[in-house]
């Protein structure tokens, strides 16, 4: 394999993508994102620019989204490295589910009075 071949994007626009399991969210290691599905929308060097399908939207844990949109993060899209994506076969999905999340603030300040 050539250097050049190396750094090709394995994955481009259009492509259906599937996250590997045991893959968290990039800013919250507690949240897990194995078997989600989207198709990527940009790719930038390494990266990818997912749009979670619809189906995938559903079947995720409510708390996912309760913590997004109350951080303010985007929950539709989301920018992954492509050495956690795989590319998606159309079986049924199996999305993990995280065990002990909780929609609290992941930085929630205790007053000590």
């Amino acid at each position: 394999m050539t250097e050049k071949e190396a750094t090709r994007p394995q994955f481009s626009a259009g492509c259906l993508v599937r996250v590997k399991r045991g893959v968290t969210a990039p800013n919250d290691p507690e949240l897990l994102l194995g078997g989600w599905c989207g198709r990527v929308y940009q790719v930038s060097r390494t990266f990818c620019l997912i749009h979670w399908s619809s189906a995938t939207l559903e079947a995720v844990h409510p708390v996912y989204r309760e913590r997004w949109e109350r951080d303010d993060e985007g929950f539709r899209t989301m920018w992954l490295p492509e050495n956690v994506l795989e590319a998606d076969p159309g079986e049924s999905l199996c999305i993990e589910q995280g065990c002990d999340v909780d929609a609290r603030p992941r930085h929630a300040f205790t007053a000590g009075w």
